[in-house]
């Protein structure tokens, strides 16, 4: 059985919530997934949000509307885009 990247993408998220960290980096975690599966995942991590950080790193557009801060980092400049 061969598995497609965003499903390998989903059951490594998956491994991470379930060691339960105090600290979530997760780095494009939708870039490999369809749409339904991209806000499945949104909601979960702002459903494990409250009892932890959570550091996303990403390109996409959506993925701000589940930030309470958002960063930029350009030309080697970290820039506050919102509190």
């Amino acid at each position: 059985m061969t598995l497609s990247t965003g499903q390998k993408q989903r059951i490594a998220l998956a491994r991470c919530i379930l060691r339960n960290p105090k600290l979530l980096i997760l780095d494009e975690p939708v870039s490999n997934v369809d749409p339904h599966s991209e806000q499945l995942i949104y909601q979960t991590v702002k459903t494990l949000a409250p009892d932890r950080i959570v550091v996303i790193i990403s390109h996409k557009q959506e993925t701000r509307a589940i930030a309470d801060v958002v960063y930029r980092i350009k030309d080697a400049k970290l820039k506050l885009l919102n509190e």
